[in-house]
């Protein structure tokens, strides 16, 4: 499952506060709360290592205005269940030493030991929105309190966001090679290779597939975020697992050989669903909503062609060879479906 912490911070005159949660995976990960060892964390073994966790997660967060640090204190909150994960909630306060108009959030949890880490971030003030992601490339953010939120600039945040979404993405890698294996040539039933008549249409054919699957992912998304039901994050994430694997199997023994893009507008139904819980904590109201869906899904869509682009001309030059046909498409299948069981089980069943 996905890692990431949940950072809602509110700006008031020399104040900054609110909640920043993180699960409690990930903060096993930076100190053992798991003193008895009984594979059960509880709250209690939270408690007892409270100085532990602050001592972690206090130089992961820097809160400035201006660029003049204000001092950040943290405390316990509770333990909240979202995702389908529990998380434990602290308590964020800072003071700074002026009036606050430049508000900067520099973000660097857990991207040490993973590198798909991400940190959701939603700050509201008296006037204005403001929505980010932290990433290992982007650790920092700056909001500019005293004029209107820039839409231009949370657009270009969240087509990166998208972007990055697919490029670091393993299992959307995954489900994305599927579908550009058979591109430039595929099994019919019966076994019979088949290979595209020119790169032009085996890169239309994909085109055609990729933003079918983009299409759907952003109706999910947007029904998701602007409906405000939230889809169980436990079986979301098996049924992505699940999709990999239906991709990958069908390379290997073809289960649909026509109407290709039926089937990656369903998966785009689930995929879209797995993003759109994660993004629906952040909170935002309606038009920073309708932002973040256009630029996240632009930057899907981006991310999708730019691959596709440089496989296809390659893979075009070497449809017919054996190594191709057995050892990258059906070989390659099989490992992509093997990693997909084992994500099936650990996301449905552990």
């Amino acid at each position: 499952t996905n890692s990431d912490s949940l950072l809602s911070l509110t700006a008031e005159n020399k104040t900054v506060s609110g909640n920043w949660a993180v699960a409690v995976a990930d903060l096993h990960a930076l100190t053992n709360l798991d003193q008895n060892g009984d594979g059960n964390i509880t709250w209690s073994e939270v408690k007892q290592n409270k100085q532990s966790l602050f001592s972690a997660l206090d130089p992961a967060l820097v809160i400035s205005s201006s660029e003049r640090i204000c001092p950040h204190t943290l405390s316990l909150a509770g333990v909240e269940q979202r995702l389908g994960s529990n998380y434990v909630v602290f308590s964020v306060t800072a003071d700074c030493p002026e009036l606050i108009e430049v508000l900067g959030i520099d973000y660097n949890l857990l991207f040490s030991v993973d590198a798909n880490h991400r940190g959701l971030l939603g700050v509201t003030s008296e006037e204005n929105e403001f929505s980010a992601i932290f990433s290992p490339s982007s650790r920092s953010q700056r909001f500019d309190l005293t004029v209107h939120a820039s839409i231009w600039a949370q657009l270009a945040n969240f087509i990166a966001a998208g972007a990055v979404h697919v490029w670091i993405g393993l299992d959307h890698i995954l489900f994305l090679l599927c579908l550009l294996l058979p591109a430039v040539v595929w099994r019919q039933r019966g076994g019979t290779w088949v290979s595209a008549r020119g790169p032009g249409a085996a890169l239309k054919r994909t085109l055609w597939l990729v933003t079918s699957f983009t299409v759907a992912h952003a109706f999910t998304l947007t029904w998701v975020l602007m409906s405000g039901w939230q889809p169980d994050i436990r079986w979301v994430e098996s049924l992505v697992a699940l999709s990999v694997g239906i991709a990958a199997l069908n390379n290997i023994f073809p289960l649909f050989t026509k109407r290709l893009w039926l089937i990656a507008f369903a998966f785009g139904l689930i995929h879209g669903a797995a993003i759109a819980t994660v993004l629906a904590e952040l909170r935002l109201g309606d038009a920073s909503k309708a932002v973040s869906i256009l630029g996240f899904n632009l930057g899907v869509e981006f991310a999708q062609i730019a691959i596709a682009l440089i496989w296809i001309p390659l893979a075009f030059l070497f449809r017919n060879s054996f190594l191709y046909r057995t050892g990258v498409v059906i070989f390659g299948s099989v490992i992509v479906f093997g990693i997909a069981c084992v994500w099936f089980y650990q996301r449905a069943f552990s």
